[in-house]
């Protein structure tokens, strides 16, 4: 029996991010480092994180008693193609959602990360190359950026609105909802990047994204290759401008290394200012790579503060977005630390005034991640002890509400 509960109330969205799929460490592997804290489902050739074992039971409990959940939100990094063979790894997830956790929501929204930031590449070029040369139409240049905008009100009334007008991708027909779904039951897959908006009824704004754009170690190009300042991309788009520069990096470090040199990388790809295969390349071309590689394992809201021009750069973007679109920026929901936050405080002053004199006060929440949870050590930030998933369910009223605890 379904539950009635308020409208205001309603559960709409689970949101997650850090998945990893197919890492060593990560929440759904062929080979875990430490299997005690693995089990393998009946059926199944592979290992799930009994963290994750929690949520299907959780998301399960919750299905019975309310009915499906209306969206599911991927923050990133879901699939690691950064440090896995890229048809390993969506075998494996594919049997993994499809059989578990998709089938529980009615359409998924998907931003990509960093570790999985070649599949917005995919998607783009699938889009708007290949389906239009196999229908007989030219190709189109790729967009770089698309961004949503998921309306919710009181009436329980959605509508997700393309904020380019001109060009989308398929909700029905990309390769993420195969990738995804069971194919005689396909669940939509929205794709949004780099951010996802949404607006609570006339009072709430979030802002949703992976984060990785927030740190300096993903804002290269000007930094690494010093003419690159000076190259003119005719974009006034804030963040079509720092993906199409910082693409060609992000591709090099969290896709190729992997796909050439397949799982030997594993402990060496990741953040492409702290690790040694970088370290090396620095060295060897001190000319491209000219700032120091350091690591860190500061929390999320020491790490704002930190890099705070490049935080306030990006978050004032957004808030202009935000506001052309007719939305306050009230919270920002992201990944990517693997550290998570539940409703701190964070206040930033817009770079270009644009009626603003003040600060603005958001709200952060972090859907932490799933890399090496219960371990004593984390091999990327040895210092760092509370990485740990943080999924959240997202209510009509804009309230989110934690899916695991602490005690879990």
């Amino acid at each position: 029996m379904q539950v009635k509960v308020k409208d205001q109330d309603k559960i709409i969205a689970m949101t997650m991010s850090d998945f990893h799929i197919g890492e060593n460490n990560g929440a759904v592997t062929t080979e875990p480092l430490h299997k005690i804290n693995y089990i393998k489902k009946e059926g199944c050739d592979y290992f799930i994180h009994n963290k994750v074992d929690m949520l299907i039971d959780r998301v399960e409990a919750h299905i019975k008693k309310h009915g499906k959940i209306d969206y599911l939100i991927l923050i990133g990094d879901i699939f690691d193609i950064a440090v896995k063979e890229k048809s390993d790894v969506f075998n494996l997830a594919h049997d993994f959602f499809s059989k578990y956790l998709v089938g529980n929501f009615n359409e998924v929204i998907y931003i990509p990360g960093n570790h999985d930031h070649h599949m917005w590449e995919l998607l783009q070029n699938d889009e708007f190359v290949n389906k239009r040369i196999e229908v007989g139409k030219k190709a189109s240049s790729l967009p770089h950026t698309l961004e949503l905008k998921l309306e919710l009100d009181e009436h329980n009334e959605h509508k997700i609105v393309h904020l380019d007008e001109e060009n989308h991708i398929s909700k029905n027909y990309n390769f993420i909802v195969s990738l995804l779904s069971n194919h005689k039951n396909k669940v939509p897959v929205h794709i949004s990047y780099p951010n996802l908006y949404i607006e609570c009824g006339q009072k709430l704004g979030i802002c949703v994204t992976h984060g990785h754009l927030l740190e300096v170690g993903w804002n290269k190009s000007d930094e690494v290759i010093p003419h690159f300042s000076s190259i003119v991309l005719d974009d006034t788009d804030y963040f079509k401008n720092i993906e199409r520069k910082n693409m060609p990096f992000t591709e090099f470090s969290n896709y190729l290394i992997a796909q050439s040199y397949g799982e030997s990388v594993e402990r060496l790809v990741d953040a492409p200012r702290s690790n040694k295969f970088m370290k090396y390349i620095a060295a060897e071309f001190p000319e491209f790579f000219t700032l120091p590689c350091n690591n860190d394992s500061l929390p999320n809201i020491c790490k704002l503060y930190k890099e705070k021009l490049i935080v306030n750069e990006y978050l004032s973007s957004v808030l202009e977005t935000m506001k052309n679109n007719e939305l306050s920026f009230d919270i920002l929901l992201y990944g990517h630390t693997h550290v998570p936050s539940f409703g701190d405080d964070y206040n930033f002053l817009p770079k270009s005034a644009g009626g603003y004199n003040k600060e603005i006060a958001l709200k952060l929440y972090n859907t932490g991640g799933w890399v090496g949870i219960n371990n004593n050590i984390d091999y990327i930030n040895p210092n760092c002890s509370n990485k740990l998933p943080n999924p959240m369910y997202l209510s009509q009223n804009g309230e989110f509400t934690k899916v695991l605890y602490e005690k879990d």
